[in-house]
């Protein structure tokens, strides 16, 4: 019991290096999330070869049952199309050992092509064409697909964690803030220096960057401020901030139009009051209706 226990010691030790050593972690992690896309894999497989084994034992037991035992026995081939052929489940082995290297596909068609049928020959190499170039590509881009979406979750989940390691240790005064002194103090550490290398800042625009993860601008910023800043910053701009961006950019040309509006109703009553004339002419009602569009403006611009 005592040595069970001292086994269970190591195995917990193990598990300590694999999240020590990043790559290492990743490696491993990438292998247990492959493991149902490898289950999917074999059933396309298994389906594809139960489909041709099928009709192939249904051929072959076709022609040995054409074939008197006389004919049979003095066939060259008849023993091996039993042993490759007598049955489904041994069609699917003979068809799996083809295409994975462990039988010689050249010795399974032979049989086929001497003792059944010549067209035996481009249907056998049709199915190996299909299984080796095609079937197979798309299965290793499938799985290079969901290790590379797992390695990436598996990286923002670790940059995650780092982050807020890095901001529990600056917050020594446990208030659940970190301002700019204590900003500062973390930015020579090493963790510090990964998080730069992520968001690929140099540590002298660390004032920048604070001012970047003070998103209300009150000279603090809060764990949650930290994280969303610092997953935000690294790597390329997503759809979603490109579209926010657009937004942004149509909302400010629309207040720019009204505002070149605006300047043009004051030019107006600017105009107005220059023209002496028209003023001692109508009087303060002139005055008025020069305002009125005025102050419609600066309600539309202000709205």
């Amino acid at each position: 019991r005592t040595l069970r226990i001292l086994r269970l010691v190591r195995v917990m030790r193990v598990m300590r290096v694999f999240n020590l050593v990043a790559e290492l972690r990743t490696l491993v992690m990438s292998i247990l999330s492959s493991f149902k896309t490898l289950a999917w894999a074999m059933l396309l497989l298994l389906i594809t070869m139960y489909v041709v084994g099928v009709y192939f034992t249904q051929i072959v037991l076709e022609h040995r049952l054409d074939l008197s035992n006389e004919d049979s026995s003095k066939s060259e081939h008849s023993d091996t199309l039993a042993n490759h052929w007598g049955s489904l489940g041994d069609a699917i082995l003979i068809l799996y050992q083809s295409v994975t290297g462990g039988l010689d596909w050249a010795d399974v068609m032979t049989p086929l092509k001497d003792d059944v049928s010549g067209l035996m020959v481009p249907l056998f190499m049709i199915y190996i064409a299909f299984i080796c170039w095609c079937l197979v590509n798309v299965i290793a881009g499938v799985f290079v697909e969901a290790v590379l979406t797992h390695a990436t979750a598996d990286k923002d989940a670790y940059i995650v964690g780092h982050v807020r390691r890095i901001f529990l240790d600056a917050d020594t005064t446990q208030c659940g803030f970190v301002n700019w002194k204590e900003f500062s103090r973390i930015c020579d550490t090493d963790e510090m220096q990964v998080v730069f290398k992520q968001i690929d800042m140099a540590m002298s625009e660390a004032s920048n960057l604070f001012k970047l993860l003070d998103v209300n601008q009150n000279g603090q910023i809060d764990i949650d401020e930290f994280i969303a800043g610092i997953s935000h910053l690294r790597g390329p701009a997503k759809a979603l901030d490109l579209t926010l961006l657009m937004r942004m950019t149509e909302r400010l040309v629309d207040k720019q139009s009204k505002l070149v509006k605006l300047f043009d109703y004051l030019l107006k009553i600017q105009g107005h009051f220059v023209d002496s004339s028209a003023l001692a002419g109508v009087g303060g009602g002139v005055c008025e209706e020069a305002i009125r569009p005025a102050r419609t403006g600066v309600a539309e611009l202000l709205g």
